[in-house]
């Protein structure tokens, strides 16, 4: 899929690829996320600030009370899961830990990021909930992008504004 939205709706670049799949034990997704050449990828990790990738989920399924999910990564490698959208610690933390995630720098205009995010971490059956809310995001600090799958108009972990991935059998 690209991402290819600005927080707006309105059509952005530099654009993401990605590539989401899964299994009975986990969801895959890969970022290939092209960046400015002229601006060095930042070594630090802060949200909204630096370069970064964010997925966010929510299972529709388990009630309105369902937490938003939100998982980090950054070129550095570096990787987090966060409360913001309003998960209770316990649950971001068991989500965190059931990441996977790692970064590389290709040149000076582009870097990847992979993550392998545990179901079960995630408190996901794939065999039951096969859709889920979810949203897509990149910083890109070089020209203050918040580059999506869907435009959220609002915070980037607004799945309820993005879009449904179906789990095809």
């Amino acid at each position: 899929m690209l991402l290819a939205q600005a927080v707006s709706g309105h059509k952005a670049k530099p654009t993401t690829a990605a590539w989401l799949a899964w299994d009975d034990e986990a969801l895959y997704v890969a970022l290939d996320n092209a960046v400015d050449p002229k601006r060095p990828l930042p070594t630090t990790h802060v949200w909204g600030r630096d370069d970064a990738c964010e997925i966010a989920l929510r299972n529709p399924a388990a009630g309105k009370a369902a937490p938003i999910l939100v998982l980090r990564g950054f070129p550095n490698g570096h990787a987090e899961s966060s409360t913001e959208a309003g998960a209770p610690a316990t649950v971001a933390a068991k989500a965190g830990k059931g990441m996977q995630f790692a970064a590389k720098a290709l040149g000076k205009s582009r870097w990847t990021a992979e993550y392998r995010i545990a179901w079960a971490a995630l408190g996901i059956d794939p065999r039951k909930h096969r859709r889920l809310l979810c949203s897509l995001t990149v910083r890109k600090a070089a020209g203050n992008l918040w580059l999506m799958w869907e435009g959220t108009r609002g915070h980037s972990w607004r799945v309820d504004r993005a879009g449904i991935l179906e789990l095809a059998p």
